[in-house]
């Protein structure tokens, strides 16, 4: 029986890897690759939920394309994606690889998330791409270039220092630079891959009253990046990007005319995120557990990508780990509590909200569905509006559209008895906010809960 493959994050790991003696199991995503591959000159924006393997589709893809010497051809053999040769032979370690994680890019101002986003970039030119430094394919002024970031990154790591913050103008250009140069030592266009993209923007938005200010000048920065980057540049092959939420699109990609966007309402031609309802009956088949597939589509099924329901792979394999392992509780649980970021954002958007959407949001704890607007493309000022809970909350995978309109109004629904149940604290915490503060709103719809 296979390893269930918890927290593993990176393909190479999955597929390699071992956990007391047995190799993991794997949904195979890999024909992703056929739909993004080819599709030159094309900036890919593809967001959902946290836990729907964002992260490792990311990685996947540059295991795939990645001209790195370590690559590792054998890889995806016996993956569905190995049966196309020919694809395999254009594309498969055929190109430079430009990873950017911006997970960290954040701070308590506009000055901490420069800091962060410096640090990045320094990491990226003088670890990642160091050999860059003396590539006789770049010219002097580029190799000098290459040469300060790796002296600047050995003086911080000797100090034990965070990297001081470049100039915006620099961090706006930085990762065009480096595409020019892995470019020219390659001698192939580079494929970007971006994680976490709006993580700088929602820092920003969150840390906006400590830091007045703070969000115009990160939206700036953010702009300039990607414009700088994926505007007529013509070192990039395809570029992908990862997030959690379309916020403030028309702002930080106003520059970039080549983008598509993959998210809630528009997927791909298969279920690439998350588990299909064949997927999971497949494994729970494996660990030899289908009697539990009705309790799991209860729980952790019923999200509405594309049109097409899906389960949670992060519930799902902690779910079935629960199960097999002798000693766990077979009790399901609320194992996404702590995955998503929007907490203190729902419990404030409560706070601000008319009672008959305090209502609305009681009947989707108890199950019921609701008529409400889902606003797609979000900017922070919408998150202000009587509708910019709705449109989080379906955002960050606590509601479903069941239906919508072209005006944006929709039938909405909790997917599943754990995104209720997690609604149902966040009103909790809501009420014991109110209360501590002697503001206890009354009224009969309270006894719901």
């Amino acid at each position: 029986m296979k390893a269930l493959p918890i927290g593993v994050e990176f393909l190479n790991n999955l597929l390699l890897g071992e956990k007391d003696g047995e190799h993991y199991f794997y949904v195979d995503k890999t024909p992703l690759i056929w739909e993004l591959a080819g599709t030159e000159g094309e900036v890919h924006l593809i967001t959902c939920p946290r836990r729907f393997g964002k992260t490792l589709n990311l990685d996947m893809i540059r295991a795939f394309v990645n001209a790195a010497p370590e690559t590792d051809r054998n890889l995806f053999q016996g993956l569905e994606i190995s049966e196309d040769r020919a694809f395999c032979a254009a594309f498969q370690g055929q190109f430079p690889v430009l990873y950017c994680n911006m997970k960290d890019v954040n701070g308590l101002s506009f000055e901490e998330a420069c800091e962060a986003f410096s640090s990045e970039i320094v990491y990226l030119m003088s670890r990642y791409y160091g050999f860059l430094k003396t590539s006789p394919r770049l010219r002097l002024d580029e190799q000098k270039t290459c040469q300060w970031y790796a002296d600047m990154l050995a003086w911080r790591n000797e100090k034990g220092y965070r990297t001081d913050a470049l100039p915006v103008p620099e961090l706006k250009r930085a990762l065009k630079n480096l595409s020019h140069c892995l470019e020219r030592h390659y001698g192939r266009k580079v494929v970007v891959l971006i994680d976490e993209y709006d993580r700088p923007m929602y820092s920003a938005w969150v840390h906006e009253r400590e830091d007045p200010g703070y969000l115009d000048r990160m939206g700036e920065l953010m702009q300039g990046v990607y414009t700088e980057l994926f505007r007529d540049n013509a070192s990039i092959a395809f570029a992908v990007l990862t997030g959690h939420m379309q916020v403030d699109l028309e702002r930080i990609f106003a520059g970039v005319d080549n983008l598509t966007v993959w998210g809630l309402d528009r997927q791909f031609k298969r279920d690439y995120l998350g588990f299909t309802e064949a997927e999971v009956k497949n494994m729970l088949a494996h660990y030899g557990i289908p009697h539990i597939a009705d309790t799991m589509r209860e729980w952790y099924g019923g999200f509405c990508f594309g049109g097409e329901f899906v389960y949670c792979p992060w519930d799902v394999l902690r779910y079935v780990d629960n199960m097999i392992s002798p000693r766990s509780s077979k009790v399901p649980q609320l194992f996404s509590a702590n995955s998503s970021s929007v907490g203190e954002i729902v419990i404030d958007l409560l706070r601000k909200a008319d009672p008959e959407i305090r209502q609305d949001y009681c009947r989707l704890m108890n199950g019921e569905t609701i008529r409400g607007r889902v606003i797609r493309r979000l900017t922070y000022s919408d998150l202000e509006r009587a509708d910019g809970l709705w449109s989080l909350l379906a955002a960050a995978g606590y509601l479903t559209v069941l239906l919508e309109a072209e005006d944006g109004a929709a039938i909405l629904r909790a997917p599943n008895l754990e995104m209720r149940k997690l609604l149902k604290v966040q009103y909790k915490r809501w009420r014991k906010d109110l209360s501590v503060k002697g503001r206890l709103p009354m009224g009969g719809w309270l006894a719901s809960l």
